[in-house]
């Protein structure tokens, strides 16, 4: 099935198994597994993303310890992390920024993961929220968290695909 297929599928087992937060923490733990956990700091992702022209959108402060997997555990957890494309409403407002900051919320709150960022820049000509990821020491990905877009729901390396990054958060 095309990923837009599986998410909508997801979606659905979602709305029909779930109940509570605690009931899909529960449910989407189980479907994901076990995943690997690493430990860094903020410090070393803000100077390697610098490095590679990656400005930090100073207005957030993250905490001192930076929580990744790595892209094994990335590819596991990304599905759960990709969201409908008819969630995007232009009249509610609802656009790629909210689809990046719902991917990056939900890694925090169900994995314990917060080295998962919004990542701001262009595809193509056009502006485009879309997430950044540490999945090793100074190693980072991207991924499209709207199931409508072609390289939904997979890792992808900075600069493939047309995604173009200038600032995470």
């Amino acid at each position: 099935l095309k990923l837009e297929q599986r998410v909508l599928n997801l979606k659905g087992m979602v709305d029909d198994a779930v109940s509570s937060p605690q009931a899909y923490y529960n449910w989407v733990t189980k479907q994901v597994g076990d995943i690997t956990r690493y430990k860094t700091y903020w410090g070393l992702a803000r100077e390697a993303l610098k490095v590679m022209g990656i400005e930090w959108d100073a207005l957030s402060i993250p905490e001192s310890e930076l929580f990744y997997t790595d892209e094994v555990s990335m590819n596991k957890i990304i599905p759960f992390l990709t969201y409908p494309a008819e969630y995007y409403t232009v009249s509610l407002q609802i656009d790629c920024d909210d689809y990046a900051l719902w991917a990056a919320a939900d890694a925090s709150r169900i994995f314990n993961l917060n080295g998962i960022m919004q990542a701001k820049g262009y595809l193509g000509d056009v502006y485009h929220a879309f997430n950044l990821c540490v999945v090793g020491e100074g190693q980072y990905r991207l991924w499209e968290p709207n199931a409508g877009f072609p390289w939904a729901g997979s890792l992808f390396k900075i600069g493939e695909n047309g995604y173009n990054v200038k600032k995470w958060r």
